[in-house]
């Protein structure tokens, strides 16, 4: 059960961060480890300072002796007890400590094996970094497996490395180049080059079928300038309509002017009458 869970885990870790990521948190888990062994050698040496392996190298280098640096010293104080008689007699003495001469030697160098392989797994590291995420370095270390690559074919190429392989596969390739050899890996990238260049072939095929396709489903060119001139008739006539509805509009609006000026002169003349009748009166 916790093992199905752990694999589980892995899994989902695997699909939200890539195989590239979990390459490179293991990578940063080793330099960790490195840091981790020489904080413990520190506690175990009793030592301050993360250091001290340098300036131990420095005292050995320059000849320095123990004495003055008090690093693994060869002559200390023991303290011990003797029974004698119901007596406890305690004692002092000096005791020569002739294995820290071999301590030395053993904690220094392995303090240097940890420095030296925590900076070679760094600079590994971030070499990987640039060579898997730089797309530059991805394309040049492409052409030198894929050499022959035409100049109408370089976009296709350039989203073959971008868009296909990518960064996973760069690294995938790459640990195949370094374990199986570099003829193997060439032959197949060029495998995978030939299939992706297939397939753009059949997708601009496809393409140009569909846009094809489209335009049979319009008609022929006669059919379509013949549906054009109707719909410039219909136009035509529509414009026509509309100005002949404009024309009647303000005709009408001219007889309805000289129909209330008439009705105006009218009232004018009967109001004229009536008031001279009403001045005989």
């Amino acid at each position: 059960m916790v093992l199905a869970i752990k694999n589980k885990n892995v899994r989902i870790l695997s699909t939200v961060f890539g195989k590239l990521c979990m390459f490179f948190i293991t990578r940063f888990l080793y330099i960790l480890n490195i840091i981790g062994q020489i904080r413990i050698m520190n506690h175990f040496l009793g030592q301050n300072t993360l250091f001290w392996g340098a300036y131990i190298l420095s005292d050995v280098v320059s000849g320095r002796d123990w004495e003055l640096s008090g690093n693994f010293p060869r002559v200390a104080l023991c303290d011990f007890t003797i029974r004698t008689l119901s007596n406890i007699q305690r004692y002092s003495i000096q005791c020569v400590l002739m294995l820290n001469m071999f301590n030395e030697k053993i904690f220094l160098f392995l303090y240097c094996w940890l420095i030296l392989v925590g900076i070679l797994t760094t600079i590994d590291t971030i070499n990987w970094i640039l060579n898997t995420r730089v797309a530059s370095r991805r394309i040049f270390y492409f052409r030198k497996f894929i050499p022959s690559v035409a100049v109408e074919e370089r976009y296709i190429f350039l989203e073959f490395c971008n868009k296909m392989i990518r960064a996973d596969g760069t690294m995938l390739l790459r640990m195949l180049s370094a374990n199986g050899g570099e003829l193997f890996t060439q032959e197949v990238l060029n495998i995978l080059w030939l299939n992706y260049r297939k397939h753009v072939q059949l997708r601009q095929v496809m393409s140009y079928k569909g846009e094809k396709d489209s335009l049979n489903s319009f008609g022929s060119f006669d059919s379509i300038q013949t549906n054009s001139n109707k719909l410039n008739v219909l136009e035509k006539h529509r414009r026509n309509k509309c100005l002949t509805n404009k024309n009647n509009n303000e005709q009408t609006s001219s007889m309805y002017v000289e129909k209330h000026e008439n009705n105006e002169e009218i009232l004018n003349e009967t109001v004229n009458v009536e008031l001279e009748n009403k001045e005989k009166e």
